[in-house]
C-alpha cells in the first residue's frame, strides 16, 4: 500500500499556519519604518510607521507625540503619513504640493475643519519645484495588496493542509497539488512585497522618511532610516510557506522512493482430470 505520509502533510498545516499569522502581524504592526529626525539643532526625534499609522515623537518647544496615518493623493501618486482627522491630513497633504511651508503639526488636534478653510492652499507647486520624499502611492498601495493576497493564499494553503491530513481529495485544487500551488503564490506574492517597499525605502525613504518635517525640509533623516521588524516579519512568513513547499516536495520524494508493492497471486485452479 502506498504512504500518504499525513504527518508531513500535517506539519506543513503548522509552518503555514505560522506563516500567516507572522504575516498578519507584519500587516497590522507600525514598524516598518524607523528614523530618527534632525529639527534645527534638535536630533531627538523619533518616528515609526507601518503601512496604515505611525507615531512620532517630536522635540521642538517641549516633547509632543503624533499619531500618524497614511494620506494620500492617487492623483498626483503621492502620500504622506501625517497627524490629525482626515480633513487635516488632506489640508497638510495639498499644502505639501503647494511647497510644504508652515509648521504641519499645528492643527493635529483639532476635531474639525472649520478653521482651515480660510487657510487652504490655492496652488500647487510644479512637477520640478514640488518636494521630493513622498511615499509613492502606486507601492505602497501594490505593497498592501500583495501582501493582502499573500495571506489570503496562506489562509487557504492552512485550511487545506488540515483537510488533506484526515481526507484525500481527488479534486487538483483542493488536493496536495493544490496545496504546492498556494504555497508558491503566497511565497511569490509575500516576496514582490517585500522587494517592492525594500527597493522603494532604499531610493526614497532613506533620505526622507516620508512625514511633513523631511518633506517640507524643516528637518532630515538622512541617514538615520531603517527598515523596522514589521518588514522582517514578512521575510520570516515567507520562509515559512517555502518551508511548506519543501516538506511536500520531500513527502513526494519519500512515496515515489518507496518500491512498487508486488502482488503475487496463486493460481488455485487445478486443471488435472481425474478418471474413475
Amino acid at each position: 500500500m502506498v504512504k500518504t505520509l499525513p504527518q508531513l502533510v500535517f506539519a506543513t498545516f503548522i509552518t503555514s499556519g505560522l506563516a500567516l499569522v507572522i504575516s498578519i502581524v507584519a500587516f497590522g504592526t507600525d514598524q516598518w519604518v524607523r528614523a530618527g529626525v534632525n529639527i534645527r539643532a534638535n536630533v531627538d526625534n523619533r518616528v515609526n510607521y507601518g503601512l496604515f499609522i505611525g507615531s512620532y515623537t517630536r522635540r521642538t518647544l517641549g516633547e509632543s507625540e503624533y499619531q500618524l496615518t497614511i494620506t494620500c493623493d492617487f492623483g498626483e501618486n503621492k502620500c504622506a503619513m501625517l497627524c490629525g482627522i482626515t480633513e487635516v491630513r488632506n489640508f497638510y497633504l495639498q499644502l505639501l504640493f503647494a511647497g510644504g511651508s508652515g509648521d504641519g503639526y499645528a492643527e493635529c488636534s483639532q476635531r474639525s475643519s472649520r478653521t482651515l478653510t480660510s487657510t487652504q492652499p490655492q496652488t500647487r507647486a510644479d512637477e520640478d519645484t514640488m518636494p521630493d520624499g513622498f511615499i509613492n502611492s502606486g507601492v505602497w498601495l501594490t505593497t498592501v495588496l500583495f501582501l493582502g493576497i499573500s495571506c489570503m493564499f496562506g489562509l487557504v494553503s492552512t485550511v487545506l493542509a488540515i483537510w488533506n491530513t484526515v481526507a484525500n481529495p481527488v479534486e487538483t485544487f483542493l488536493s496536495i497539488t493544490g496545496l504546492f500551488i498556494y504555497n508558491s503564490i503566497a511565497c511569490g506574492f509575500s516576496l514582490t512585497a517585500m522587494l517592492l517597499w525594500g527597493i522603494h525605502f532604499a531610493i526614497v525613504l532613506t533620505d526622507s522618511a516620508g512625514i511633513y518635517d523631511t518633506i517640507s525640509l524643516t528637518g532630515t533623516s538622512e541617514g538615520q532610516a531603517s527598515l523596522g521588524y514589521s518588514y522582517w516579519l514578512v521575510l520570516v512568513g515567507l520562509l515559512g510557506y517555502i518551508a511548506s513547499v519543501v516538506i511536500l516536495a520531500v513527502r513526494q520524494y519519500l512515496i515515489n522512493k518507496e518500491p512498487d508493492t508486488i502482488v503475487n497471486i496463486e493460481d488455485k485452479n487445478d486443471n488435472t482430470i481425474i478418471l474413475f
